[in-house]
């Protein structure tokens, strides 16, 4: 079981850095009403986890981070595999209604069970599940639908972007390693 202290930049202590997380947690839940209720509307609406995501670069400069790496992958991996299918039904292209889904209060359980079986390996990922579950329970958003409060467009781009932009560089790796060997 990790500590935490591995995502701690050089001397700083865990504790200072889950101190600002849960600072962090009350900005994004803050900001996800403030802006969501108000700016990102007119583009879609924001969610929690792009609310999270922004806050968690915007605290970079500061060596502060609320996602290591390997639990900011593990987000925007999640994102794909959620927004692909979701908007590909919400468009169209794929016969089904995925969205429907999210208003079934199974579907928030089924957020609540993710959160506890990745608790132990990624605790910060089960905290941002549980603020998601948080500002739905609290109706944050002017939406009632909890994929709304997961992803939203925005966000479902910018994880395309970067799952692609990983492939491209593990194939790039692989073709010099291929190379390498043959040398």
């Amino acid at each position: 079981m990790t500590t935490g202290t591995a995502d701690a930049p050089s001397g700083r202590q865990p504790l200072a850095g889950g101190i600002a997380a849960a600072a962090a947690a009350v900005i994004a839940i803050a900001a996800t009403a403030l802006i969501g209720r108000t700016i990102w509307s007119s583009l879609a609406l924001p969610s929690v986890t792009s609310i999270v995501l922004l806050l968690d670069l915007l605290m970079r400069p500061f060596r502060l981070r609320l996602f290591s790496l390997e639990d900011r992958a593990l987000v925007l991996r999640v994102v794909v595999a959620i927004a692909l299918p979701l908007y590909a039904t919400t468009l169209a292209y794929v016969p089904g209604d995925l969205y429907r889904l999210g208003f079934s209060p199974w579907l928030a359980a089924l957020f609540a069970l993710a959160a506890a079986i990745v608790a132990p390996r990624h605790p910060r990922v089960a905290v941002l599940t549980l603020l998601i579950l948080v500002a739905l329970d609290l109706e944050l958003l002017p939406s009632l639908n909890s994929f709304d409060y997961l992803v939203d467009p925005i966000v479902g781009l910018v994880a395309l972007v970067w799952l692609g932009r990983q492939t491209v560089m593990a194939v790039a790796a692989g073709i010099r390693n291929k190379t390498k060997a043959t040398t």
